[in-house]
């Protein structure tokens, strides 16, 4: 259960809240944030969860130039499959009912937005809140990448089975690929975004129709070259 906090605790969290609405000129939000927390106050019925709440509500209505959400960077994590036994990596062509579909790519996704504050000690959370200290809210990499490999393929693994391949980032946009090596090869259960796969060796890598993720894999030389050694 979400534990209750005092009004002392409130302030601190409206304190930071205000600071983000009122450098962004959007007063007409920071009164109602004002309003919505005395509300609560005053009812006696004050969580950590409502805040939260609270605190989403006015990041909606911010306008999307200035939304606070979408200054953060947009996050993806992958894995390459490989099968040591044949010296052989699992592709899957992706379907066309996804984002830069019809292309050869690598399984993963998207890294996930979490309610880390739901699950953080109250007095905790807002020390950090209260310090300007950023509060992760997204899934980690890892974690990210062996979730959307078991959506993609149904094969469970742990993130302690990932061995980094790459990390690519700029001020928009970050991307980290992990390689999980399998004993066997395997026919994955693909669901709706992979349309098929295949078991490749490194020179028999895709030449062309190639996703976003699987092209930034090939710009990296580095990662190449240990893809290339595993397949010697």
């Amino acid at each position: 259960m979400v534990g209750s906090i005092n009004d002392k605790m409130v302030d601190k969290i409206y304190a930071v809240a205000m600071d983000i609405l009122l450098g962004l000129k959007r007063k007409d939000l920071a009164d109602g944030l004002e309003n919505m927390i005395n509300l609560m106050v005053e009812k006696e019925d004050t969580n950590l969860t409502k805040v939260c709440e609270i605190i989403d509500v006015v990041r909606d209505g911010l306008p999307p130039e200035s939304q606070v959400v979408s200054k953060e960077k947009k996050r993806a994590a992958g894995i390459m499959v490989f099968c040591p036994k044949t010296k052989r990596f699992l592709f899957p062509f992706r379907s066309d009912k996804v984002l830069d579909g019809q292309k050869w790519g690598v399984w993963g996704g998207h890294v996930e937005l979490c309610d880390t504050f739901q699950y953080m000690d109250p007095d905790f959370a807002v020390d950090v809140v209260s310090s300007n200290i950023k509060i992760e809210r997204y899934e980690n990499f890892q974690k990210a990448a062996v979730r959307e490999l078991e959506e993609e393929t149904g094969l469970p693994t742990s993130s302690d089975n990932l061995e980094f391949l790459l990390h690519n980032s700029n001020s928009s946009f970050e991307y980290c690929v992990f390689l999980l090596k399998v004993k066997e090869e395997f026919e994955p259960d693909i669901n709706w975004e992979t349309d098929h796969t295949m078991w490749l060796r490194f020179e028999q890598f895709p030449s062309d129709s190639l996703s976003l993720g699987l092209r930034r894999i090939y710009e990296s030389g580095k990662t190449m070259e240990v893809l290339k050694e595993l397949s010697e």
